[in-house]
């Protein structure tokens, strides 16, 4: 079994993989089938609206996040507040770590 199949398994434990631009763009170029379950919201939303996650962040967590991603390293780990896709809030925990930056954007 490959990578994605294994943790589409998972239906408490949503993993994805980002890409960030030099210019601030960010695209999803993996979720798993897990942020259904915990969030709501399908892979397939977030592969086509990468701002959807950051949009229902609470405000002071997307700083929280913003300010950690741009540090770079990690991990990195909190636990923040997201609006699901029922509109009801959801206490998760996030945990990421940085890459070094490139022309091409980091992962």
């Amino acid at each position: 079994a490959d990578v994605a199949e294994l943790c589409d398994g998972l239906a408490d434990l949503a993993l994805y993989q980002m890409r960030v631009w030099p210019d601030h763009r960010a695209e999803y170029t993996y979720v798993s089938a897990g942020v259904t379950a915990i969030l709501g919201w399908t892979p397939a939303q977030l592969l086509a609206d990468p701002g959807l996650f950051d949009r229902n962040l609470a405000a002071a967590d997307r700083l929280k996040l913003r300010a950690d991603l741009a540090r770079g390293g990690g991990p990195h780990t909190h636990t923040v507040c997201h609006r699901s896709a029922d509109g009801g809030p959801r206490w998760i925990k996030v945990r990421f770590r940085g890459h070094p930056r490139s022309a091409e954007g980091y992962q």
